[in-house]
């Protein structure tokens, strides 16, 4: 085995690791990155590409499956934990869903911390920088809270296809207005 000689090596190759590694080759193209990844390479995998398929992954070789303790609370049963051993990491299996956690959350985290940089202020232009949103209306109040020039594509329901769409979409925003819950 020969010596590795890179400038940085990531442990990991899911979302974050591979992250990582980009944003360093774009600050520095002279760096020499490397990224390790404990599972195997993705790509020659139908389920992966497959509309559906990431249930099909689960528990399969690009999953770790890790085992809880047994759970008095579920008759001391243990549970499967699913998360991605690949390159891509848990978004092989979880279809790269992006979810953005809520601003509160953030705020929660600031102040239980005392550190105000993990405030969702703060946070924000990370998340900006990170996505390319695409959407189907193009003067929702929620747009100012996206970023439109990052790498990952995200597409709004209404943006994308017409089988996509949630049907109690609609009544349930009419039973919250009902209510008096802006949404």
């Amino acid at each position: 085995m020969s010596p590795l000689d890179a400038d940085y090596v990531i442990v990991g190759g899911g979302i974050t690791g591979c992250v990582i590694a980009s944003r360093l080759k774009q600050n520095d193209p002279s760096l020499t990155v490397t990224v390790l990844e404990a599972g195997p390479d993705p790509q020659d995998k139908h389920d992966v590409s497959s509309p559906m398929g990431g249930f099909a992954l689960q528990g399969s070789e690009l999953d770790w499956q890790y085992l809880t303790e047994p759970n008095a609370n579920t008759e001391n049963r243990t549970h499967t934990l699913t998360a991605g051993k690949t390159l891509g990491g848990g978004s092989i299996l979880n279809y790269g869903g992006w979810s953005r956690g809520d601003a509160a959350d953030y705020d929660t985290w600031s102040r239980l911390t005392g550190y105000q940089q993990w405030s969702y202020a703060n946070l924000l232009p990370y998340f900006q920088r990170s996505e390319r949103f695409d959407a189907a209306e193009k003067n929702l109040p929620e747009l100012a809270q996206r970023g439109f020039s990052g790498p990952m594509k995200i597409t709004s329901v209404s943006a994308s296809s017409p089988k996509r769409r949630y049907p109690l979409g609609e009544p349930l925003c009419k039973a919250w207005g009902g209510l008096d819950v802006q949404v």
